[in-house]
């Protein structure tokens, strides 16, 4: 195992309220989250880390699932949070939820899973993703990551500002925490059986324009997931709360009703 940089993490709403922790997509960083953020603020005390590698946090050289999963159970520990009302994450964050689910069961009233999927990458897709870090590691720049992603990541609707924005936003990653995670994603496990034993309340979320996990994916997890709602946000891509940040937060408020603010 490597030794855990130091999590960098911000939080708005309020600091007597339940938490959500929300955790970001690749190869992003928690501003994602911003205005959804801002949105769910008078309820809740929202939680957003940047990973190891992306955003503030500090990069190591290697990485996996587990250890990203690790490091949000520190980042609880570090502030006094037994189990947060919503573990929710987006994509990447999503694998690192459900590792999460696998290595700290009991320590989240409920479940987000937003723009993802529970299947490993075939062997082509693992292999790209391989390819694509030793390049990184050869000091080739983020961007061979973030211009083939890009066009799958946002609607079709989104406009050139949000495309460029985004685009800035990952070319200003690390490269080195980009590589790790992309070594991460490519050895991650099956998360079938995971959300098949899960018996949290599951919140799953899918743009119905999201053209790297799209809704039929998400019908699946949900269908594997006794306690589980699916909502599709129309017009949305990949990045669905970032880009439709207030139908987001009205999902998750719902979601969230009193009884379950309380875990």
């Amino acid at each position: 195992m490597h030794s855990p940089p130091p999590l960098q993490w911000r939080e708005i709403g309020r600091p007597d309220r339940p938490p959500v922790l929300l955790v970001h997509g690749f190869p992003i960083e928690s501003s994602m989250w911003d205005a959804a953020a801002a949105a769910l603020a008078d309820a809740w005390r929202v939680i957003l880390p940047d990973l190891r590698g992306f955003g503030a946090s500090a990069p190591t050289q290697a990485a996996s699932m587990a250890e990203y999963a690790d490091d949000l159970a520190l980042l609880l520990d570090s502030l006094g949070i037994d189990r947060p009302a919503l573990l929710a994450g987006l994509s990447f964050g999503g694998y690192v939820v459900m590792e999460f689910l696998r290595r700290h069961p009991g320590r989240f009233g409920a479940v987000g899973l937003i723009d993802t999927r529970e299947v490993p990458d075939t062997p082509e897709g693992a292999a790209g993703r391989r390819q694509a870090a030793d390049r990184l590691d050869r000091g080739e720049p983020v961007s061979i990551v973030a211009d083939p992603m890009l066009p799958l990541m946002v609607s079709p609707d989104a406009s050139p500002a949000f495309r460029e924005h985004w685009r800035a936003v990952m070319c200003r990653q690390s490269p080195v925490g980009v590589a790790a995670a992309l070594r991460a994603m490519a050895d991650r496990p099956d998360s079938t059986e995971t959300l098949r034993s899960c018996r949290a309340r599951a919140l799953l979320v899918v743009g119905a324009r999201d053209a790297i996990t799209p809704v039929e994916v998400h019908q699946r997890m949900a269908a594997l997931m006794p306690r589980s709602e699916l909502h599709v946000i129309p017009r949305a891509g990949h990045m669905a709360p970032t880009e439709d940040p207030r139908s987001f937060a009205s999902i998750v408020r719902e979601f969230l009703g009193p009884g379950t603010e309380r875990g």
